[in-house]
């Protein structure tokens, strides 16, 4: 038990420390000190009067305390760390979307905000690199169904045609290392029916009929029977090709993460909620991602 009206002294606090890695070494010395003083000379202290040895003690504890020196009078001390910082897995969004829902610009603002790559038409490019065929080639059968008897008649007039099988194994190839690289935003494709879902955020982006040709006349500037016509081609071609390849519904919710109706919602708004989505489902990643990328930045 200490003694009645004689504490050790404290030193001062381990933010105040100039050296913060030593501060409770020094503590445990300074009250070690402490200890073994008082069971040596308990004995022979009389109460009520100040002995030698508490006069001792008390000018060795402020001596000591002295070594732990406040910051605004001592060099602060900084130790060096190495950091090793792994990411695990890397996540990946897939944005599925209706022609004119705004799905292109949405992914492209997506794409701003978290750092990922945008791959849409460059998907094309890999793809046509892959294959070694034309990229004109690819854009021609880009997200379409074909029956047999197309690939059979193609194949007879066009020798660098491609098979629908041979465009698939391809197409896939490049979405799955994509997805496995991570850190990307992918368009389209039907990605979201091949590629993980515990790795992945799968976003379909949608709006009603009436909405979607009226902003394809506002901003395609085009007629309104012309944006029909356009709408309806492309929305055929997107859900047959799911359907032929996936043999799934593309307008069915299960598949998704997140669908949203951009009716009301501005290009900003969308991309800023799924941005909340994606931080939810893998959280802290984008904040660990972006350190990363700012310290590789500043290394070159």
């Amino acid at each position: 038990m200490p003694l009645e009206g004689f504490e050790p002294p404290t030193p001062p606090s381990e933010a105040e420390c100039s050296n913060p890695l030593s501060y409770k070494g020094k503590l445990r010395a300074l009250h070690t000190i402490y200890i073994l003083s008082h069971n040596l000379y308990s004995d022979r202290i009389i109460p009520g009067k100040r002995s030698s040895m508490q006069h001792f003690y008390e000018k060795l504890m402020g001596r000591m305390s002295g070594v732990l020196k406040p910051v605004s009078s001592a060099r602060r001390f900084r130790p060096k760390r190495i950091i090793k910082e792994t990411l695990g897995f890397q996540p990946f969004i897939t944005i599925s979307r209706e022609p004119g829902s705004g799905g292109r610009p949405i992914a492209k603002k997506l794409s701003h905000l978290t750092g990922f790559k945008y791959y849409n038409k460059q998907l094309i490019e890999k793809v046509a690199k892959n294959a070694k065929r034309r990229k004109k080639l690819i854009e021609s059968i880009d997200e379409r169904g074909r029956s047999g008897i197309e690939d059979f008649a193609h194949s007879l007039f066009n020798p660098d045609y491609m098979s629908d099988v041979i465009y698939m194994r391809h197409l896939s190839n490049v979405i799955l290392t994509l997805a496995e690289k991570g850190a990307a935003v992918i368009l389209g494709r039907g990605a979201n029916f091949f590629t993980s879902h515990e790795r992945g955020l799968h976003i379909r982006i949608s709006a009603p009929y009436s909405v979607r040709v009226e902003r394809a006349v506002k901003h395609e500037k085009v007629s309104e029977k012309k944006a029909k016509s356009i709408i309806q081609k492309v929305d055929a071609d997107r859900k047959q090709f799911v359907r032929q390849y996936f043999k799934k519904n593309i307008s069915n919710p299960n598949y998704y993460d997140l669908v949203i109706n951009t009716t009301y919602m501005t290009i900003d708004d969308t991309a800023k909620l799924i941005l909340k989505s994606f931080e939810h489902k893998f959280p802290g990643y984008l904040r660990r991602y972006k350190l990363r990328q700012r310290r590789l930045k500043a290394k070159r």
